[in-house]
Formats: structure tokens, sequence, C-alpha cells
């Protein structure tokens, strides 16, 4: 009985693992912002173009988060990843309405669907890549 309860909590991953991750991801998505930054600065780019960019941030970041939880996960490395997508949007949300400043005119739900799909593209690759 007790060598059944150690090696259940030799398969949990502390939340503050998971949290780390998504502080990694936030910086992720800062140094990229930063280059967006940069780029329109340099090239004007249209607000479509930048848009767009800004949708590629969040999938890229969050499928950056989703695949460190999925690496980290003992198992359902896709639902984990999902969850770490899901979790990258709510903080993202949350910032979003404490600061007022939205997140331009990509409305809620498709911020919410990219952030959760790419969560589940970072999950199941990190299940792909065996561990």
């Amino acid at each position: 009985m007790e060598q059944a309860k150690t090696k259940e909590n030799q398969n949990k991953v502390p939340l503050m693992t998971y949290l780390l991750f998504l502080m990694l991801a936030y910086l992720a998505t800062g140094a990229m912002l930063l280059l967006l930054a940069f780029a329109l600065w340099r090239f004007g780019m249209s607000d479509g173009a930048v848009t767009t960019m800004i949708a590629l941030i969040y999938l890229a970041s969050a499928a950056f988060s989703g695949f460190l939880g999925g690496r980290k996960a003992k198992g359902k490395k896709l639902l984990v990843g999902t969850a770490m997508g899901v979790g990258y949007f709510l903080i993202l949300a949350v910032l979003s309405v404490l600061t007022r400043l939205g997140n331009g005119n990509m409305g809620f739900f498709l911020p919410f669907f990219l952030c959760a799909a790419g969560g589940s593209i970072g999950g199941a690759v990190a299940g792909l890549t065996g561990k």
C-alpha cells in the first residue's frame, strides 16, 4: 500500500513547474513582440500584417508552453498541452482586462482558439518526441 502511494507521488508534477513554463512562454512572447515592434518601425507594416503576426505569436508561445508542459507530463501530453494553452490565454485575458488595453481587433474567441490549438500542438509534438 505504501509503495503505491510513493509511486503515485512520483508521477505528480508540482503546479509551480507549469507556472514556470507559462512564465517562460510570456518571456518568449515579449521577445517576439519586441521583434514585431522593430519590424513595424523599420518597415511600416500594415494593420492587417501586424494583427496576423500577433496571432502567430500567440500560437507560437502557446505551442512553446504546451511543449514544455507535455515534456514534463508523465502521460496525457495532449491534454496537458491544451491546458497550458488555455492557461496562457487566461493570463493574457486577465492582463488585457486589468490594463484595459484589450487585444486589438481580434476579439475574444480567436485568441482563445489560437492559444488552445497552440498548446495542443505543443503537447502533441512533445508526445511524438518521446520520454
